[in-house]
């Protein structure tokens, strides 16, 4: 866990006039986060969105000065919306919530947004000061422990899928408890299984010559494939930043072999599993120089927590590039996990869902099927479900 104090511009919603002055002091979730060009991100651009909108008008954007005008429409619509989700059922959303898109397949029956399927990254509840350095890597941030089952009971809306970390420490056998652990809990929730197996401290048994610790990883991997489940592996995810900090030891031809023996373990023993690239956010140079053979690579993405939200083309600037080179019918895209990482209120986390999950997105990148919140409080809140001020994200979630 790296923490980094930075200024950041202050948002403004593009669809209202706003002025805006001041100031943001936050620390991050993981690492000093880079933008395309491989520097630190440390600006975002105006959120946009209804959502925005309604915030504004009720006085819930903390910290700028800002007023709404022209958006009386988006706000009524809101406003409206989240009125009837406190009062009616929210069961039949995940159907009524979507357009047409290929994206859908992905998932038929639960939580979806223009297509681009929504899950979440439930928070653990573990705090830093309890746990070995190795295991606090990933999660664990000190917030109220919850479950996609709660989260899916307070949206009303099966997610899509739920992340969890897990960490495959060089020299002991990888036996996935934190991942089995919650076997009956992933089970009963429903929606695509994305795990995250970080190889720590080493590369030991995930080489050509010796696999063990690949077959391991598999034979936990078939544990959650057997219960019927969607299996998308994030083996070594963000592996570009974590040899950096050294959390993963090595450099890409180290990532490359030891994804190579996973994908090859899983192909025979789990051959249902997903192999699922995230690197952090980057240069698309960086995302090339750690890409494993594509012919092994089932679906790609790009981890990002900006300072502030943006709007769908920044997003775009930073996304499209990596879709357009790899993407495809066979190789989907997907972010394993996003967020804003700058102690943002819920109204710039939500505006920043909707950016994430807009037509101009789904529009531009068409083989973007899912994304994932990291739905946790980790140092600050960046939380948008199953927390106070989440009736406007279940108005957001149940739009048609």
């Amino acid at each position: 866990m790296h923490f980094s104090t930075l200024a950041t511009p202050l948002l403004a919603a593009s669809i209202v006039s706003a002025a805006c002055s001041g100031s943001k002091v936050g620390h991050r979730r993981h690492h000093t986060r880079s933008d395309a060009s491989g520097a630190p991100v440390r600006n975002g651009k105006a959120a946009s969105g209804a959502l925005t909108s309604y915030y504004l008008s009720q006085g819930e954007w903390s910290g700028p000065s800002a007023t709404a005008s022209g958006a009386s429409t988006a706000v009524a619509s809101v406003a409206s919306s989240a009125a009837a989700s406190t009062s009616t059922s929210t069961s039949s959303s995940s159907s009524s919530n979507s357009t047409s898109s290929s994206s859908s397949s992905h998932c038929p029956t639960t939580l979806k947004k223009n297509g681009i399927c929504i899950g979440w990254v439930p928070d653990d509840g573990k705090s830093f000061s309890s746990l070995p350095a190795a295991t606090v890597l990933g999660g664990s941030g000190g917030g109220t422990a919850t479950t996609q089952a709660a989260i899916n009971a307070k949206m009303g809306s099966t997610g899509s899928a739920q992340g969890w970390y897990s960490q495959a420490q060089s020299g002991t056998a990888f036996d996935g408890s934190q991942l089995t652990s919650r076997m009956d809990e992933i089970v009963a929730s429903g929606g695509i299984f994305q795990p995250a197996v970080m190889p720590t401290g080493g590369w030991s048994g995930l080489t050509a010559s010796d696999n063990s610790q690949a077959v391991n990883i598999c034979n936990v991997m078939k544990k959650f494939t057997d219960k019927g489940l969607t299996v998308w592996l994030r083996f070594g995810h963000e592996v570009n930043y974590y040899q950096t900090d050294g959390t993963y030891t090595g450099d890409a031809a180290d990532f490359k072999a030891g994804w190579a023996a996973v994908h090859a373990a899983c192909k025979t023993i789990a051959p249902e599993v997903k192999m699922w690239y995230t690197p952090n956010i980057a240069s698309l140079s960086q995302y090339e120089e750690y890409m494993p053979d594509v012919s092994t690579v089932d679906i790609i993405g790009v981890d990002w927590y900006p300072e502030s939200g943006t709007t769908s083309a920044t997003f775009l600037s930073q996304m499209q590039p990596f879709h357009d080179k790899y993407a495809s019918a066979s190789t989907i895209f997907a972010q394993g996990e996003t967020g804003l990482n700058s102690g943002a209120t819920i109204a710039e986390r939500l505006a920043w869902l909707e950016v994430i999950t807009s037509t101009e997105v789904a529009a531009a990148m068409p083989h973007f099927v899912a994304v994932s919140w990291f739905n946790y409080y980790k140092g600050y809140d960046f939380r948008v479900a199953d927390v106070s001020g989440d009736s406007v994200t279940i108005a957001f979630l149940n739009q048609s």
